[in-house]
């Protein structure tokens, strides 16, 4: 929650309480930086402020100027509707799917919309056709009865997001980790063994290979703060100065800001993106609900030597006033033999059965006090 307000536009944002103007990083060209500052004068003389995205460097003045001035009347329609409105009316919210789908990915490279639904082929055909969005894009409607993910051969490549492990056309790979704190990509030479008889080659090989296909993850499953890569060792400075460099290119390509920091003392390369929003690794899973998020669960045997301690522990506390029944899960249970429960039973005095439940967790277990 903030009181920080902001309409984002196709090439800028506006920011209604602030003041001058924020230009991306990214536009470096000093003529282009010079008439964007122009045309958003009248409007910072306002006392309004804007920060110009990218996207802006390769737009045109008309472009711009739209983008600006529907920006602007919109906040005045804010403004207008909260001088009559009653206390808990939403003045203003985020555009609708369809606005944003524009906004933020019909770039000029984008050719063809292809879309499964009446309403939104309306809608993206106003949206194309006005305002500060107009631009040349066909709109395709879907009508085979194939599904349109499947007729263009978008569900392997969702399959392919979800996947820890990527191929590269080498025959390298890449093992991707999620942790907390951070992301580790590893990668591996695999089945490749390249022309050259020298392992620096080949290691130099599948690793520019690999730095284009991470900083394409980065992107396409929006992975944001910090990042390290264990990629194959390489002892030759330079081959390691030119990996670095390929890095630092294809970083330029993310409309996020990235930056490549570096090989650390231990031979990793460390880089950080910035997170805007929730990562595809948050939206797409939850977390286990048997092992918590870690990926691993504890043995059977391990779960039994619990069962074991915490019986010894209950009994020394004079807390087991009857015979015992124990429920566990069958991979638990193959530890709990006849001999193990008598041999336990006669160390407590009490009698121990065991119930089989395939249907709780293997780290779970329940012990219940039964009738003699």
């Amino acid at each position: 929650v903030t009181a920080d307000v902001s309409l984002a536009g196709r090439f800028m944002v506006l920011l209604p309480y602030s003041e001058g103007m924020h230009i991306s990083k990214k536009i470096t060209d000093e003529a282009v930086r010079a008439k964007l500052q122009e045309l958003a004068a009248p409007y910072v003389q306002e006392g309004c402020g804007f920060i110009i995205r990218t996207a802006a460097a390769k737009a045109s003045a008309d472009e711009i100027g739209r983008d600006m001035d529907y920006l602007w009347r919109t906040w005045q329609h804010v403004l207008k509707r909260f001088k009559v409105a009653k206390s808990g009316t939403d003045l203003y919210s985020d555009a609708d799917f369809w606005f944003r789908l524009v906004r933020d990915y019909a770039h000029r490279n984008v050719e063809e919309i292809i879309v499964d639904s009446d309403m939104g082929e309306s809608r993206l055909m106003d949206l194309l056709g006005h305002g500060p969005t107009s631009q040349q894009i066909k709109v395709t409607r879907h009508r085979d009865s194939t599904p349109i993910f499947k007729a263009n051969h978008i569900e392997p490549q969702l399959e392919d997001l979800i996947s820890r492990d990527i191929n590269l056309p080498s025959g390298g790979s890449i093992r991707i980790d999620h942790t907390e704190a951070l992301t580790v990509f590893d990668v591996n030479s695999a089945h490749y063994t390249g022309k050259s008889n020298k392992l620096e080659d080949l290691a130099f090989t599948v690793n520019k290979e690999a730095a284009k296909e991470i900083c394409r993850q980065l992107r396409l499953r929006d992975i944001g703060g910090i990042i390290v890569v264990d990629f194959i060792d390489m002892k030759d400075k330079q081959n390691q100065q030119e990996l670095l460099k390929v890095l630092s290119a294809q970083a330029k390509l993310d409309k996020m800001k990235t930056v490549v920091c570096g090989i650390s003392s231990l031979g990793l390369v460390e880089m950080t993106r910035k997170r805007a929003r929730q990562g595809l690794q948050t939206l797409m899973f939850d977390t286990c609900p048997q092992c918590g998020g870690t990926g691993y669960m504890l043995s059977g045997r391990t779960v039994y030597m619990q069962i074991v301690r915490r019986i010894r522990e209950l009994f020394k506390s004079g807390r087991i006033k009857s015979n015992l029944e124990i429920e566990v899960h069958p991979e638990v249970a193959q530890y709990l033999t006849k001999a193990v429960l008598e041999d336990l039973g006669d160390s407590i005095g009490r009698k121990i059965s065991i119930v089989v439940n395939p249907q709780i967790s293997r780290e779970g277990y329940s012990l219940m006090a039964v009738a003699e």
